[in-house]
């Protein structure tokens, strides 16, 4: 049903950090940049903390394997690079090397939780790893990794609300949303591969229950970016552009959730796990744009 209103509404629409020192304006508008951009990245990791377990999960299905191998290598090398840069500076993105003892606190509990993470990735990419039990506990970690780069995101967007002032302040919280949608669908791919492999019903349950949760608020977080939120702390959509690209999102989840919620009352096919696989994938790729859109302006 909320969908349904959404895409109805779509339709008819037509389409606690201390605030630092005055900076100039050219100043300001550096440090604006910069941490627009390292909010997205920062929420970048949120979603590789996801992908990497979705992709592992999905290849020992031997569901597109050979592919969802080289996402998951890929992914542990720009989790581990980005969180390099994140802290020393340098990278794609040229960041300068961080200084604030907060995020800097932020990132070593993150690295912590890495250090082991990334021996499980590789484990999974040995092929070490081999059953619902062993993918759970992989699942469980990745949780603690997203929650401590969550932390992350959040202290950033504190940031850049503190140096915005009222040049547009809800712009950092408009990143950590759009940029959580990207980890969202790959958590609600991930949890969907957990029941997948599950092996009793009391296995496949939890996983359920998860994956409700996550489309939930992957729905909820749509209307916001769509329309505006009070409750997420968001504005109506900054430009035409971003507001079409919100449409688009929209319908192409209107294309994955059926996959998703037949998982209610059945196992999906091989087929459908290929197409769920690939949807994931493609899906991210229109998300990560219209993030980049947000850090842009």
């Amino acid at each position: 049903m909320f969908r349904i209103l959404l895409l109805c509404l779509l339709v008819s629409a037509g389409i606690s950090l201390a605030v630092p020192a005055p900076l100039s304006a050219a100043e300001t508008q550096s440090a604006e940049d910069q941490l627009k951009v390292r909010i997205d990245v920062a929420g970048r990791q949120r979603m590789l903390s996801q992908r990497m377990v979705r992709t592992a999960c999905t290849a020992q299905l031997g569901v597109n394997r050979d592919q969802n191998i080289t996402l998951l290598l890929t992914s542990k090398f720009l989790f581990d690079s980005t969180l390099k840069s994140l802290r020393k500076g340098g990278g794609p993105e040229d960041f300068a090397p961080e200084t604030d003892d907060v995020t800097l606190a932020l990132i070593s509990e993150i690295e912590e939780v890495w250090d082991v993470f990334k021996d499980q990735v590789t484990d999974a990419k040995k092929g070490k790893l081999e059953g619902y039990s062993d993918f759970s506990k992989m699942s469980e970690l990745s949780l603690r990794l997203l929650k401590t780069s969550n932390a992350l995101v959040q202290n950033l967007e504190d940031s850049y609300t503190a140096v915005a002032g009222q040049d547009r302040p809800e712009l950092g919280r408009m990143i950590n949303i759009a940029g959580r949608q990207r980890m969202l669908i790959q958590k609600a791919g991930k949890e969907a591969c957990l029941a997948q492999m599950a092996d009793t019903r009391d296995e496949m349950v939890p996983q359920l229950e998860h994956l409700q949760k996550t489309i939930a608020l992957f729905e909820q977080s749509a209307f916001g970016l769509s329309f505006s939120s009070p409750e997420l702390g968001l504005p109506v959509p900054p430009s035409a552009e971003i507001e079409n690209e919100n449409f688009n999102h929209w319908q192409e989840w209107s294309n994955i959730v059926p996959l998703f919620e037949s998982m209610d009352v059945r196992k999906l096919s091989e087929l459908e796990l290929h197409d769920l696989s690939s949807g994931v994938e493609f899906f991210l790729s229109a998300l990560n744009t219209t993030v980049q859109k947000y850090a842009q302006l």
